[in-house]
């Protein structure tokens, strides 16, 4: 028994030993690749590892790949520098950045990490016989080095099959030297569609228009920002800082137009369909007509940039394809389909604000509210503004009123909402309003801004400002200021739900 026990003892010490050295062994530091030129000869060192390239990027002309394509990486010296390259079929085009010189710099140190064998005959077990991909380094002074690329090594290893031509000895290289070879030529164009320096914020939108077969007229859009909040004619009201010039003036809805922004700028490219394109191609994907566009001009850190989207209408899943203005190369895309407002879907009923017309109570002089039952004017007067003892003082008949009874009254004078959009004023009766707002400003060179409801479709009422009916709202809205314009003259309370 002593003897088995010290048999075992023997046995599991020389295991830990061997596991020592294994462990040692693959901990080593590689051994540094020779500088010699390319050669088909064995390596003498100890751990196989040899030099298959050993170059000087200054004396590189060309490189030409062969894999599915065969295109030539060349050195462009019209670009400005001698570490300047190009394809020249691609020339033009949006480059991915650092993507052409990078081939040459793995080309001029090319090592193999070690020796799988040599006189291989089954050469197609490794992806050599034919080739994966070929490079072809062409020097400056006409001399070619050729290497013939494989599979990867299987399991998971980084590592990739490589032989050099004529000869049938496989080596081991690692593949981030050589993965290149693998790329086609839509791989070195850029699907940057735009830059932004800060994704974690929006940039400033200066204006946009939206186009396309998708709308009757183009939509546009400005940034208009005022020192102070008040109105004027033009729509603008201080709770919004942009502006819908066409086809009507409007206010955008601020929460509508950021979404919309939003999916501007999570629009992007995840393919490169065709590029240098023809007008056949633009007809077969739908390009010729696009089903949308979009031209927006934004600035970010004091810098203005401009891009131009042209897209087809997208499928059920979303996919479509587009084109940037100027840049000849079409992109497979993808839109959210469930965000029912996007840039390539928005209307005009949609970005614009639900709400009619919002002046600022400071900036109102008066306010006249008109029904078939008479005309009654309230005069405001602003006391102390922008201090703490700021007061507005309200007046009807001469008669002070309480001012926080009138702003709410106030508030349900600029209450109603968008019910729908009135396509066209033809067939209307706007002859006799039911309700008519009047508000002149404190600023006497802004023309008064006029509001009228007119009787509509069933439950509802039309509504004109400035003499241009766009829109509906609910027609119990008129029976409520009839009540609550009685309540204001009497000084009474009103309630702003309705």
């Amino acid at each position: 028994m002593k003897k088995q026990i010290r048999s075992l003892i023997i046995g599991l010490a020389v295991v830990a030993a061997l596991v020592v050295v294994l462990i040692l062994l693959l901990r080593a530091p590689e051994e540094e690749p020779s500088s010699t030129s390319i050669s088909s000869s064995s390596s003498s060192s100890s751990d196989n590892s040899k030099s298959l390239l050993s170059l000087k990027l200054d004396d590189i002309q060309s490189l030409e790949v062969r894999n599915t394509e065969e295109y030539t990486i060349v050195r462009d010296t019209a670009a400005g520098g001698e570490n300047e390259w190009v394809i020249e079929e691609l020339a033009g085009l949006p480059k991915v950045k650092n993507s052409y010189g990078m081939l040459a710099i793995a080309m001029c140190s090319l090592s193999a990490k070690d020796i799988v064998g040599e006189n291989i005959t089954d050469l197609a077990q490794y992806g050599l016989d034919p080739a994966a991909s070929t490079i072809t380094v062409v020097m400056k002074d006409g001399a070619r080095h050729t290497i013939e690329v494989g599979n990867d090594a299987p399991g998971g290893s980084s590592y990739t099959y490589v032989k050099l031509p004529g000869s049938n000895t496989v080596y081991l290289c690692s593949s981030g030297d050589i993965r290149r070879t693998r790329q086609i030529k839509t791989d070195y164009i850029s699907m940057d569609l735009f830059t932004l320096q800060d994704t974690t914020n929006m940039p400033v939108i200066m204006n946009c228009v939206f186009g396309g077969t998708s709308r009757k007229e183009p939509m546009v859009i400005e940034r208009v920002v005022s020192e102070t909040s008040s109105a004027s004619n033009d729509g603008q009201t201080g709770f919004s800082d942009y502006l819908i010039m066409s086809p009507r003036k409007r206010d955008v809805s601020t929460q509508v137009f950021s979404d919309v922004m939003e999916t501007v700028f999570n629009t992007g490219a995840t393919e490169i369909i065709a590029y240098n394109v023809t007008d056949e191609q633009l007809a077969q994907y739908g390009l010729d007509e696009p089903y949308s566009t979009l031209d927006l001009k934004y600035k970010e850190n004091e810098q203005v940039y401009e891009l131009h989207y042209r897209a087809g209408e997208p499928d059920s899943s979303g996919v479509f394809y587009m084109m940037l203005e100027g840049v000849p190369v079409i992109y497979r895309a993808n839109i959210n389909l469930d965000y029912s407002t996007n840039w390539m879907n928005i209307q005009y009923q949609t970005m614009a604000s639900r709400l009619f017309i919002l002046p600022f109570i400071n900036d109102v002089k008066a306010l006249t509210v008109e029904t078939p039952d008479g005309s009654y004017r309230f005069d405001l007067t602003v006391v102390g503004e922008g201090t703490d003892d700021e007061k507005l003082n309200v007046h009807y008949n001469g008669k002070a009123l309480t001012d926080k009874y009138f702003k709410k009254f106030y508030q349900v004078v600029i209450g109603p909402t968008t019910e729908s959009l009135v396509e066209s004023e033809e067939g209307l009766n706007l002859t006799q309003p039911l309700l008519t707002y009047t508000y002149e400003y404190v600023d006497s060179s802004k023309k008064p801004d006029v509001v009228s409801f007119y009787k509509g479709p069933t439950r509802q009422v039309y509504v004109a400002i400035n003499g241009e009916c766009e829109f509906t709202t609910r027609d119990i809205y008129i029976d409520k200021v009839y009540s609550d314009v009685v309540k204001m003259i009497n000084d009474e309370e009103v309630i702003t739900d309705w």
